[in-house]
C-alpha cells in the first residue's frame, strides 16, 4: 500500500511538468543541448495525445539534431483517445506511468534498445490486448501493467531477473503467462487476482515466489516449473487456487521434494513428472495432424493444410 501511495502521490506532483516542453509535430519535447538529446514530455490537458503516434529516433530543434533517448513520466498519462504508439529504437528509458490510464491503447511493442521501464508504466490500460516486450529490460517494475483488463498473455523474456509486486495484478483476461530462464524472483502479488488465467510455466532460475503472487487466479489449472530444487513460497501464494484441480508438473528427479516442500505440498496428487506433460502435447498434435475426414463420401487423411487418400497418396 505504501509503494502505491507514492506512486500515485508522484503522478499528482508531475501533472504540470509541460510548461517548459515545445511542441514538434505531434508530440512535446524537452531538450539537453549538453548531450543533444531530447525527452517525448507531458501534454497539457488541452492538448493531449490521439491516434497514431510515432516516438522518432530524432528531432530537429532551432537547427540542431537531438535523439530521442526517453520518455518521460506521465508523458501520455490519461489520453484516453491514443490508441498505438510506434516507439523507435532510440528509445533506452521509459519513466514511471509514462502511459497511465491510456484506456484507448490497445497494443505496444517495446524495442530492444529500451533497458528501462519503470513503475506504473501501463498501469490501467485497460484496452490493451498485446504487449511485446524488450529483450534487455532486467525487471519487471511495481504495477507495471496492473489492471490492464484486456491482455490475454504474457511472455517475460530471459533477461528479466524479477517481477515486481502487483505487476500484473487484476489482469482479468490473462491466460497464460511464460517466463523465460532468467527470471529469479516473483514478487508479491504479481498476479494476484488474474482469474482467467489457466497456464504458468516458471523457469528452472526461479528461486523465490512472494507473497500472494498466484492469489485468486481461480481457473489456474497448469503450473510447469523446471526448478530442480522447489522455490522458496511465502504464504498464501496460491490462496484461492483449486489445486486440487490443477496439474503441477516438475522435473521428474524432484517430484518428491515438491510433495514435501511448503505450498507445494498442498497440490497432492496433482504434482506430475515433467514429462507427462510433454506426452500429452505431443499427443494433441499427434491428433491434430492425422485426422480422418470424409470428402464426397470418401475417406481422407488430413495432416495441416494437406489432404491424402488412404493409399497415402496427396490429393490436396
Amino acid at each position: 500500500m505504501r509503494k502505491t501511495f507514492i506512486l500515485l502521490a508522484a503522478i499528482c506532483c508531475t501533472l504540470f511538468t509541460f510548461a517548459d516542453a515545445i511542441k514538434i509535430g505531434d508530440l512535446y519535447y524537452t531538450f539537453d543541448s549538453s548531450t543533444q538529446t531530447a525527452e517525448v514530455a507531458t501534454c497539457p490537458s488541452d492538448d493531449k495525445y490521439t491516434g497514431d503516434l510515432v516516438v522518432p529516433a530524432t528531432v530537429d530543434y532551432e537547427s540542431v539534431t537531438y535523439n530521442v533517448k526517453s520518455i518521460a513520466s506521465l508523458a501520455f498519462a490519461n489520453c484516453e483517445g491514443l490508441t498505438d504508439v510506434n516507439i523507435s529504437n532510440s528509445i533506452d528509458t521509459i519513466h514511471f506511468g509514462a502511459f497511465y490510464q491510456c484506456t484507448g491503447l490497445k497494443s505496444i511493442t517495446i524495442p530492444d534498445n529500451v533497458v528501462y521501464i519503470a513503475e506504473g508504466t501501463f498501469l490501467g490500460c485497460s484496452a490493451l490486448t498485446s504487449v511485446t516486450l524488450s529483450k534487455n529490460i532486467k525487471f519487471i517494475g511495481l504495477s507495471l501493467f496492473k489492471d490492464c483488463t484486456s491482455l490475454n498473455s504474457i511472455s517475460i523474456p530471459g533477461s528479466v531477473e524479477w517481477i515486481g509486486g502487483t505487476a500484473f495484478s487484476g489482469c482479468t483476461a490473462l491466460k497464460t503467462v511464460v517466463m523465460q530462464s532468467g527470471v529469479k524472483e516473483i514478487l508479491q502479488y504479481a498476479f494476484n487476482n488474474c482469474t482467467a488465467l489457466t497456464k504458468v510455466i516458471i523457469p528452472a532460475t526461479v528461486e523465490t515466489i512472494d507473497i500472494g503472487a498466484f492469489q485468486q487466479c481461480t481457473s489456474l489449472n497448469n503450473i510447469q516449473c523446471s526448478a530442480l530444487t522447489p522455490p522458496e513460497c511465502e504464504t498464501l501464494v496460491f490462496s484461492g487456487v483449486n489445486v486440487a484441480a490443477c496439474d503441477l508438473y516438475v522435473p521428474e528427479e524432484s517430484v518428491e521434494l515438491y510433495k514435501n516442500a511448503n505450498t507445494w505440498k498442498e497440490f497432492g496428487n496433482k504434482i506430475q513428472p515433467m514429462q507427462t506433460a510433454i506426452d500429452q502435447v505431443s499427443s494433441q498434435k499427434s491428433a491434430i495432424s492425422n485426422q480422418k475426414v470424409i470428402r464426397n463420401g470418401q475417406l481422407f487423411i488430413q495432416r495441416g493444410d494437406e489432404l491424402f487418400n488412404l493409399n497415402g497418396a496427396r490429393v490436396k
